[in-house]
């Protein structure tokens, strides 16, 4: 319960201190009808490439048909190979499958270990060839290219930049509810990879991606008190942020990868201070008696919205970093909170807590065109893919009668509300932040 939590924590935290896109996608539309899209199995010299071939086939089905746009056909059906249709495309077979597209893919051995692939998208009713790709790779880096040409796809069909090449970070729980176990994890979008970055010794919460993507930045309880935390991911090692007088959450990096935003509560309210990653230089942004918390920067660094209860209950607050200039964005009934600005700048993704259902939603940077994207028992922290078509977030069943601990799993869905995706976890999993 994140939104909660925050709020909660916030309070604990003072209390415990006073004492060319070939389909045209809108937003607006309610559903979106997927491009049925033929991949016949990769063409090569023997069967170890040809495996290779196919493992990269499930890959790129598995990540197309992830984005809600793509319906890969059955191979059953189709009348040419990859290696027929490179060489000679025959349009007309394909059209009678209702394949719009085609992705016709070779792979080949260019030295010890590396191999290449090349790739060709084919429009098979203007039978034009709309896309070569052309990439090398070591053997053990297959699936890294099956994203990568699944993202070129993607961006070329959609016009809007692949995500599937990118990063997952999130809380695991592996615990009971008495003692839980919450660890830092990390995964490619689809699931895969898995790797822990904490014990679990301590609880860790709210973690999120350098734009870069070398650090992260997260809250835990390493030395009891809740800390901010800055870690190196090629080391694996991590220092508090700040050594503040207060207690630190709610981190977040600046666009520009120099900064980071974060909370301290102290002497019954908390504040948004901004810390400079090369001087350590920080500056407070907010001051006041009431609660400040969960900022987010704009995708030009200019501004920030965050949840305060400065007007009486927690709703979301816009401020330009320039002029200090803050302005209410919120004003529907219930309470608003972990807000975060798309890449593009265009929406701000929200929770929302009212008449005891938990939603998910956007509404633009001046709080209008506010809609709900999902709403549930509980459901909570969303954050943006990479191109600001997705969201991601977690869920929460409702506890059986005489159960302590709730299920918790990741979830994605499409900006129009259609396509809720599950991304598998071998645990329960919560707070999740997306890779730029």
């Amino acid at each position: 319960m994140k939104l909660v939590r925050n709020l909660i924590l916030c309070w604990f935290f003072c209390a415990a201190f006073q004492a060319n896109a070939v389909v045209d996608i809108t937003v607006n539309r309610g559903t979106v009808e997927p491009t049925p899209i033929a991949i016949p199995f990769f063409s090569g010299k023997d069967m170890y490439q040809k495996k290779i071939g196919q493992n990269m086939l499930e890959v790129i089905e598995r990540d197309l048909v992830f984005s809600g746009f793509f319906a890969p056909l059955d191979q059953e059906i189709f009348m040419q190979t990859s290696g027929e249709m490179i060489d000679n495309p025959r349009y007309n077979d394909w059209r009678i499958i209702q394949a719009q597209l085609v992705l016709a893919s070779e792979i080949k051995f260019v030295s010890r270990g590396r191999l290449s692939v090349q790739s060709h998208l084919y429009d098979s009713f203007s039978e034009k060839e709309l896309l070569t790709i052309k990439l090398k790779m070591d053997i053990d880096d297959w699936r890294k290219t099956a994203h990568m040409i699944a993202d070129k796809v993607y961006a070329h069909v959609t016009g809007e930049r692949g995500y599937f090449n990118t990063k997952i970070i999130y809380i695991s729980d592996s615990g009971t509810a008495i003692n839980p176990v919450k660890r830092l994890a990390m995964m490619d979008q689809d699931g895969m990879n898995v790797k822990y970055l904490t014990d679990g010794k301590a609880i860790t919460m709210s973690p999120h991606f350098s734009p870069d993507g070398k650090l992260v930045t997260f809250l835990s309880y390493r030395d009891g008190h809740p800390k901010v935390y800055l870690m190196n991911l090629d080391a694996q090692r991590s220092k508090p942020l700040v050594d503040a007088k207060g207690m630190t959450f709610a981190p977040r990096f600046s666009p520009d990868n120099t900064k980071v935003i974060y909370s301290v509560s102290k002497f019954g309210n908390s504040s948004i201070f901004e810390m400079n990653l090369a001087t350590r230089k920080v500056k407070r942004l907010t001051s006041g008696y009431h609660i400040d918390t969960s900022p987010s920067y704009s995708p030009d660094g200019a501004k920030i919205v965050f949840e305060s209860d400065r007007g009486g209950y927690q709703q979301l607050y816009v401020m330009d970093l320039k002029t200090n200039e803050t302005k209410r964005i919120s004003f529907g009934k219930g309470l608003f909170g972990t807000p975060v600005w798309s890449p593009k700048g265009n929406l701000i993704a929200f929770t929302r807590i009212a008449n005891g259902q938990f939603a998910i939603g956007v509404m633009r940077p001046n709080g209008d065109g506010m809609r709900i994207i999902v709403e549930d028992f509980h459901v909570e922290a969303p954050d943006w893919s990479p191109n600001g078509r997705r969201l991601i977030y977690f869920r929460e069943t409702r506890p059986k009668r005489g159960q302590l601990k709730r299920d918790s799993k990741l979830y994605t869905i499409d900006l129009t509300g259609y396509d809720e995706q599950l991304v598998p976890t071998y645990d329960n999993a919560s707070d999740p932040a997306w890779s730029l």
